[in-house]
């Protein structure tokens, strides 16, 4: 009757070590902004397992000292059972129940539960989360103090995995995201892959300002009517260009400026034509400048860009500021520089 007792009890503790610690490597393995998604999606088994999983730090305590408990209580049983003394049956002791923890507790659940994670998980699901209640009185407390574990520094999903799920939910029912947020967030994701020279406003459409013109009424209104808030100010050719005139601020002190060199800012900012958007973006930020002179690798001036350019490609929308007169400047800036230098340079 003791053996059989035995038998059933190891069994039994075999059977849990394998369980938790399967669930344990399933869990780990799946990722929960991708459950989140499937869910949405009407996914069964993801909305069994995703509430589970996005328990983070306390599934993961939860589950790793339910398994040391486990593995421990079948050693201490087995070393019971082969009572005796001596070496050889404490090293008995050992080598039985470092071989069963190694097949049931290691090899059999990373075998199985790591192959078919999401279907044994969702199997699994509804005892491993009456399991978790039930401890955690007593996980949450060292759950909060440890801040999550290996858990607090998942990573997210890759920039094309993202927006997949994008496009997934642009396609579902989902009433808590709209088409305006989604246009947002793919746009957001895939700014930093366009380069200036996608973007940028070329070289034959600048609207650019010789730093020898004079300001008078009649230029005033010409570059008020052009549709722009900013010019690049060369001196001599295009490709010197020594600094940038803005409208509102030369519609202010107009009066106390002759030519357009006295009433430029004269800090310049240039940008490679192949840099990518994120990296222009953060020199905008660091400079607090809106206009870069774009230029190629042999200095030569290809272009103007700024920061709403940058902007437009981040919210996928035409930005238009107080000064502005088009919803797109690029397309009408290759006459109206045309218009300019014809009138006033």
């Amino acid at each position: 009757m003791g053996d059989l007792l035995f038998v059933l009890a190891s069994a039994l503790l075999l059977g849990l070590s394998t369980l938790l610690a399967g669930q344990l490597v399933a869990l780990m393995s799946l990722n929960i902004f991708q459950l989140r998604s499937e869910c949405a999606e009407k996914n069964p088994e993801s909305c069994l397992v995703y509430p589970i999983r996005a328990r983070g730090a306390e599934m993961w305590i939860g589950l790793s000292s339910g398994l040391v408990i486990v593995n421990t209580a079948l050693t201490v049983m087995l070393a019971k059972f082969l009572t005796g003394g001596g070496l050889l049956t404490d090293a008995l002791t050992i080598a039985i129940s470092s071989l069963l923890i190694m097949v049931f507790s290691n090899m059999l659940p990373i075998y199985a539960f790591s192959r078919h994670s999401l279907k044994l998980s969702a199997m699994f699901a509804p005892y491993t989360s009456t399991y978790l209640d039930v401890i955690r009185p007593i996980v949450m407390p060292v759950a909060k103090l440890i801040e999550g574990g290996p858990m607090a520094n998942e990573p997210p999903l890759p920039k094309e995995e993202l927006i997949e799920l994008i496009s997934e939910f642009k396609q579902s029912d989902d009433p808590a995201v709209d088409d305006e947020e989604i246009r947002i967030a793919k746009s957001a994701l895939t700014f930093g892959d366009v380069r200036v020279i996608d973007v940028m406003t070329p070289r034959r459409a600048i609207s650019a300002l010789k730093d020898s013109l004079a300001i008078t009424t009649s230029v005033l209104d010409q570059l008020y009517k052009s549709g722009f808030s900013r010019f690049p100010v060369y001196s001599e050719q295009l490709d010197n260009i020594v600094g940038i005139l803005y409208l509102r601020k030369l519609v202010v002190a107009s009066s106390h400026h002759e030519t357009i060199g006295s009433a430029m800012n004269k800090d310049v900012f240039f940008v490679n034509e192949n840099q990518n958007l994120e990296h222009v973006l953060s020199a905008f930020v660091k400079t607090k400048s809106h206009l870069f002179v774009v230029i190629n690798e042999f200095k030569e001036v290809t272009g103007v860009i700024t920061i709403e350019d940058v902007l437009e490609q981040i919210i996928g929308k035409k930005i238009v500021d107080e000064f502005d007169h088009y919803d797109d400047m690029r397309t009408v800036a290759s006459l109206q520089a045309k218009k300019i230098k014809r009138r006033i340079v």
